[in-house]
């Protein structure tokens, strides 16, 4: 796939609304050439980042919004930095400590039989830092998947459903991914659509970036998330995160793998990532 496909700019019918970027470290005037003139489609977008390459692109996407109502939000994230402050916003400092995801989340309506739209959330979670040679140079994954907007009414999965409003978490996927969002300490409230555009009658409303997150159904998920967050976890929250998630992860998902067996082989555990 190339960088436009794992975002989903690359399919027609499809009005983009907005946009959420993290990533490592992240060359704004490549990912400027990669996505324009798409990307100034989005009526909201947020970068966050921690290492900044091409810092005098950030001005000229700025500009480029210009007049548009449009808008785009650079928050950089240093554990380093001193505890509780814009560009850390956990309650440690750490020396050491990275946010090192590369994710993309775009929210788009898709357009079908002409006039019919279909608000969705497209989640990609890549292994890939923004730059040319990262991106263009080394093999990398991603994991791609497409998300409707929750029915307020009840579905016929309904029964699988925990009894709550449509803003509370539904499945671990959902939990994971809000959870992890959280830990940006990103509260601003805003629209993310243009009004009655987009979300449906919800198009008016201002949401946190977790709140917007939660409008969307993943039931139908095909994987799952290992959130890693730099900083120190309480017990009853240690697999929640990290390599701990992972492993319970991998035991859930193989419980037959726990079972000592001399006929067969343990199934193997196959990864790809950028650096180790």
């Amino acid at each position: 796939q190339t960088l436009r496909q794992v975002i989903g700019l690359d399919v027609p019918n499809r009005q983009l609304k907005w946009l959420v970027v993290s990533n490592f470290a992240l060359d704004f005037g490549y990912l400027l050439e990669q996505t324009l003139p798409d990307i100034l489609q989005f009526h909201r977008v947020v970068v966050f980042y921690s290492y900044c390459h091409n810092s005098d692109a950030m001005t000229r996407w700025r500009e480029l919004l210009s007049g548009s109502g449009n808008t785009v939000e650079f928050i950089q994230l240093d554990p380093s930095a001193p505890a509780n402050s814009r560009t850390n916003p956990l309650p440690v400092q750490i020396e050491y400590g990275l946010h090192h995801t590369k994710m993309f989340l775009t929210g788009y309506d898709e357009i079908i039989d002409g006039n019919t739209t279909h608000s969705m959330i497209r989640v990609a979670v890549h292994t890939s830092n923004l730059l040319r040679g990262d991106n263009e140079m080394k093999a990398n994954g991603a994991y791609t998947q497409n998300f409707p907007l929750k029915q307020s009414r009840a579905s016929h999965n309904a029964s699988k459903r925990m009894k709550s409003d449509d803003t509370e978490p539904k499945c671990l996927f959902e939990v994971d991914l809000a959870r992890y969002l959280e830990s940006y300490g990103y509260t601003k409230r805003q629209q993310w659509c243009p009004t009655t555009t987009s979300l449906k009658d919800k198009s008016s409303r201002e949401f946190s970036l977790p709140e917007l997150i939660r409008q969307y159904d993943y039931l139908s998920a095909y994987a799952v998330l290992i959130p890693s967050i730099p900083g120190r976890h309480k017990i009853d929250a240690y697999h929640n995160f990290g390599y701990l998630k992972l492993r319970k992860a991998i035991m859930d998902s193989f419980p037959a793998a726990r079972q000592k067996s001399s006929n067969k082989p343990p199934p193997p555990v196959l990864c790809q990532m950028s650096s180790l």
